[in-house]
């Protein structure tokens, strides 16, 4: 954390886990609303339970999970973003990908909200929508952090010149630990 800016780092982080806990501890002040553990199946009451619509039964907890989402997937955004040397050239790059990433989530939320509802029953690429988000969007986006850590890794993280004083330490402790001086 060479960079001024940098020392925000930590506190971005412990703004995203404070928050996560906020919205875990929510959940215990939340209304169940109806039928949330469903009810008495009306042919097999005895031996089965039935719940209410997805809609109804998730109710505001859909958006707390956002929430929820929201501060882990920035959260993880900074902590990848912590283990890059050239921090000031990347800030773009990680805000980049990161809302892109946020974005995706929240979309797929209000996807899902929509789908439950019954007002949205589009079929996109084989799946439907909610599908289709979770799996090309929420799943496709970490690629491209994949993708930056695997063709930048030698400028990103761990430079030619790095790994070199890395090895030359190592060599240095292997020579101290076995009594060796050559």
């Amino acid at each position: 954390m060479n960079d001024e800016r940098s020392s925000n780092v930590p506190l971005v982080l412990m703004f995203c886990l404070t928050g996560m806990c906020v919205v875990v501890g929510l959940l215990f002040f939340i209304i169940e609303p109806a039928g949330g553990h469903g009810t008495a199946h009306a042919r097999f009451p005895d031996t089965m339970n039935q719940g209410s619509t997805g809609f109804d039964r998730l109710g505001d907890v859909r958006w707390i999970g956002l929430a929820f989402a929201l501060l882990q997937a920035a959260f993880f955004v900074v902590v990848l973003f912590l283990g890059t040397k050239e921090r000031t050239a990347l800030r773009g790059w990680f805000a980049a990908v990161g809302f892109l990433y946020l974005l995706t989530l929240t979309a797929l939320v209000i996807a899902e909200a929509a789908y439950a509802q019954g007002s949205v029953r589009d079929i996109v690429l084989g799946f439907p929508l909610p599908t289709a988000i979770m799996v090309y969007g929420v799943g496709g986006t970490p690629i491209l952090f994949s993708m930056f850590y695997l063709l930048m890794f030698d400028r990103w993280i761990l430079k030619p010149e790095d790994l070199q004083l890395i090895q030359e330490l190592a060599q240095q402790g292997n020579q101290a630990t076995t009594g060796n001086s050559d």
